[in-house]
C-alpha cells in the first residue's frame, strides 16, 4: 500500500479524534502503544505520525473495499500490523497472523489478535501418538542440546565488514526481493540512509569498547536469577512488550524483586551484542547483586542452573519451562500452559511472587510434558521461519494446507 506525500503540518480535527478512537477500540491497543511499538514511528512527529495511521488505514481499507479478500493475513510489525486488523475488524473481515515455533522450528499456530497468547484453536487435531512422539523428541533434543539458533548477528570485525558489503551491493545491484522492498519503502517504515549509517557508527563503537573482560562466560557459582535480553528493535517486546521494551530499567525492578541470597544475571542477546555501549553496561554491572553475561556466552547452561528466569517474551521461556524451572514472564504469550510459568503481577508484588514460585518443587518430567503437547496442539506443520533458505516441496504443501485452514475456519478470526 503505498502513502501520499505527507505535509509538516496537520491539524488534528475532531473527526480525526474520533477515528483515531475507533483504532483503539478495534485493536484493543492504545494509538501511543501502536506507535511506541512501531521502532520507525516512535522516532517521528507524533502530529506527522497520526496523519500518516490516518492515510495509510485509509488506503488498507480501500484496497480491502477493491479486492473483496477472503480474509486478511496480518503481521505483528507495528503501526502497518495494528492497522490493517482495525480495518478488518471495521470490515468484519477474517484477520490472522502466522505464529511459528522456534521449538521445534516447522510449526505454525494461527494469532487472533497481536497478542502471542491470543492463538485461535483451529490448527488440525494431531494423533495423540504423533504430538507424544514429538513432544518427546524435542525436549530430548533441547536436553543434549541440539537446539537450531535462528539469526546470529556477525560478531568479528570481518562478519561484519562483510555484512555491510552483501547490504552495499543489494542498494547497487537490487535483487527481485529488494525491488519489491524498495517500492513501499517509506520515511515510515525504514530508516534513511544517513541514519543507517548513524547507527553502523553507534554500534561499531559498542563493539570496538565491549568490557568482555568484565563480562561472564559461564554461569556464577551462586544463587541467581537469569534475565535474557530480547533483540531490540525485534516485535517480541515493541510489540507484545511495549511497556517493558526499556529492559535495562526492567532488570532494575527485577534485581529489587529478588531475595538477598539470589543475584542476577543479564545475558546480552547473541543476535544483538552491539546494540549497548559500554557506558550502559557498566550502569548495568552497579545494580546491587547484578552481572552481564557475553553474548557470545550459551544461554542453556545458565538457564539450568538458574534458580528462577524471567522475560518478556522469547525462546528462553520456553526453554526453561521445558528444564521445569520457576519463570515469570512480563508480556503474555503461549507459555504460560507450563506447570511453573506464570504471568508477572505488579512490580509491588513481584517480590512476594518470586518468593511464591521458589517454593515450588521442579515438576515431573510427565507434568512438563503433558504441558508442552497442550502447548502444541495450537500448531500444526508449516515451513522454517528462515527466508534466507530454499524452502522445500513439503513446506510448501504444508502451507497450502495451512491456508485452506485459513479459509475454512475463517469464522473464528472475525
Amino acid at each position: 500500500v503505498q502513502t501520499c506525500a505527507l505535509p509538516i503540518c496537520f491539524p488534528v480535527t475532531i473527526p480525526t479524534v474520533i477515528f483515531l478512537k475507533i483504532i483503539e477500540q478495534k485493536t484493543g491497543m492504545t494509538l501511543r502503544k501502536i506507535i511506541e511499538g512501531d521502532r520507525v514511528c516512535r522516532n517521528l512527529s507524533p502530529q506527522i505520525v497520526k496523519l500518516y495511521i490516518y492515510d495509510l488505514y485509509n488506503k488498507i481499507a480501500q484496497c480491502i473495499n477493491k479486492n473483496n479478500f477472503s480474509f486478511i493475513l496480518g503481521s505483528n510489525d507495528g503501526v502497518t500490523g495494528a492497522l490493517s486488523l482495525a480495518a478488518a475488524k471495521e470490515m468484519k473481515i477474517p484477520w490472522v497472523a502466522l505464529q511459528f515455533t522456534t521449538i521445534p522450528h516447522g510449526l505454525i499456530g494461527f494469532q487472533k489478535s497481536l497478542c502471542p497468547a491470543d492463538l485461535a484453536p483451529v490448527a488440525e487435531k494431531w494423533k495423540q501418538a504423533e504430538l507424544q512422539v514429538l513432544a518427546k523428541k524435542t525436549i530430548n533434543d533441547l536436553y543434549l542440546k541440539n537446539k537450531k539458533l535462528g539469526y546470529k548477528a556477525p560478531f568479528s570485525l570481518s562478519e561484519i565488514f562483510n555484512s555491510k558489503i552483501y547490504c552495499l551491493k543489494n542498494k547497487i545491484y537490487p535483487n527481485k526481493e529488494y525491488k519489491l522492498q524498495k517500492i513501499s519503502r517509506t520515511k515510515f517504515n525504514y530508516y534513511s540512509i544517513q541514519e543507517n549509517i548513524k547507527n553502523d557508527i553507534r554500534r561499531l563503537n559498542n563493539r570496538f569498547f565491549l568490557p568482555q573482560k568484565s563480562l561472564l562466560f559461564n554461569p556464577l557459582n551462586t544463587k541467581y536469577a537469569y534475565f535474557p535480553l530480547h533483540m531490540s528493535p525485534e516485535s517480541s517486546i515493541d510489540v507484545w512488550g511495549t511497556q517493558f521494551n526499556n529492559q535495562i530499567e526492567l532488570a532494575k525492578q527485577i534485581a529489587i524483586a529478588l531475595p538477598f541470597e539470589i543475584d542476577l544475571a543479564v545475558k546480552i542477546h547473541f543476535s544483538d551484542p552491539d546494540n549497548y555501549s559500554k557506558k550502559i553496561i557498566e550502569k548495568m554491572q552497579n545494580i546491587a547483586g547484578c552481572f552481564i553475561a557475553h553474548p557470545a556466552a550459551d544461554s542453556n547452561k545458565f538457564i539450568k542452573k538458574a534458580s528462577i528466569i524471567f522475560g518478556i517474551t522469547g525462546t528462553s521461556l520456553l526453554e526453561a519451562a521445558l528444564y521445569g524451572k520457576p519463570v515469570i514472564a512480563f508480556a503474555k504469550n503461549p507459555y504460560l500452559c507450563f506447570p511453573l510459568s506464570q504471568h508477572a503481577k505488579s512490580l509491588e508484588e513481584l517480590p512476594h511472587q518470586v518468593l511464591k514460585l521458589l517454593e515450588n518443587r521442579k515438576p515431573k518430567r510427565k507434568k512438563i510434558l503433558k504441558a508442552y503437547q497442550k502447548y502444541l496442539e495450537n500448531f500444526m506443520p508449516g515451513c522454517y521461519n528462515d527466508w534466507q533458505r530454499k524452502i522445500s516441496q513439503i513446506e510448501i504443501k504444508n502451507l497450502q494446507k495451512v491456508f485452506d485452514l485459513i479459509i475454512k475456519k475463517k469464522k473464528f478470526f472475525n
